[in-house]
């Protein structure tokens, strides 16, 4: 897996392959759950014949320029629905507004132990017709209070984190 964070806006629309590099569909969005004090990246969400799938990330061998490369196996082909709790990366938090500015990508990097992939990064930037200056790139700590949870939500992502799958 890659160590260097990827920024979901390059991720999306990459192909999805299977471990023998045969294309199967394409990144459509990534799944993420609150985990303590940072979003943690439960799968993929993919389009495979029209269809969007949830990819777990444990299904995940390899990310990088060429596209999502899938651990050998059976694929489960029924259609992805949001739980609660849930948030769609590119569908939810993009252009979220943070301090009188959008969010604008979001970069994910495998977490300490390899494991899990996590938030690590946050660019944000201003919307308008000339967009010229470069989005400013803040560690996730700097903005998670802004995407805070509720008790409930905390006791969920605890419970998932019991059984991370």
């Amino acid at each position: 897996m890659a160590s260097n964070p990827v920024f979901v806006s390059r991720l999306v629309r990459l192909p999805l392959t299977d471990a023998d590099g045969d294309p199967v569909g394409r990144v459509r969005d990534v799944v993420l759950v609150p985990s303590g004090a940072r979003y943690r990246v439960l799968g993929l969400v993919a389009n495979i014949e029209r269809r969007a799938i949830f990819i777990n990330m444990n299904r995940v061998a390899a990310i990088d320029a060429d596209g999502v490369r899938m651990v050998g196996g059976t694929l489960n082909v029924r259609s992805f629905e949001q739980r609660p709790g849930e948030k769609l990366a590119v569908a939810d938090l993009l252009d979220t507004t943070i301090d009188g500015e959008h969010l604008t990508d979001l970069a994910i990097a495998p977490g300490p132990d390899q494991a899990s992939w996590d938030v690590v990064l946050v660019a944000l930037g201003r919307r308008g017709p000339l967009r010229r200056r470069a989005p400013d790139v803040v560690p996730w700590e700097q903005v998670a209070s802004s995407f805070a949870s509720s008790p409930e939500m905390d006791e969920v992502a605890e419970l998932r984190d019991l059984h991370p799958t």
